[in-house]
């Protein structure tokens, strides 16, 4: 879990017991954890210039949400504002974002980008700082 309260200096981290990787994030910070290494905490890039945060934008999780009533269950029980997506390609994850039935859920994500030796520019990282549902609007699928 992390607490969105502390510092980045006081977060604590702890996976699930069989979690191979993991990411949080509360939107000014994200921290990744993989497994057999220490939590590594990110902060949201700001500011702007010729290195630093690139475009913010959405990234679509696999499935389509699979309750109405805004519910999921695991084994700590019923969770309120979580649902199920689910796929056949990817099978079902829970996230804690409330969805209608087969409404999509979206990532936000902020881009890092530098410059290399050569003057190119590319992104090289990103950072989530957010999970939303997906809106329908005129029969488009938009964030």
């Amino acid at each position: 879990w992390v607490s969105p309260e502390a510092d980045a200096a006081q977060t604590k981290f702890v996976p699930a017991a069989n979690t191979f990787w993991a990411r949080a994030f509360d939107g000014t910070r994200e921290v990744r954890w993989y497994i057999g290494h220490e939590p590594v905490t990110v902060a949201v890039p700001t500011g702007s210039g010729a290195d630093g945060p690139g475009l913010a934008g959405p990234r679509l999780l696999w499935g389509e949400a699979t309750d109405a009533q805004h519910l999921a269950s695991c084994a700590c029980g019923t969770l309120t504002g979580w649902s199920h997506l689910s796929d056949p390609r990817i099978g079902t994850i829970v996230v804690p974002v409330p969805l209608a039935k087969a409404q999509r859920a979206v990532l936000n994500v902020r881009e890092v980008i530098a410059t290399d030796s050569h003057g190119n520019r590319c992104v090289t990282d990103e950072v989530i700082v957010g999970l939303a549902a997906m809106t329908t609007e005129g029969g488009n699928r938009n964030v």
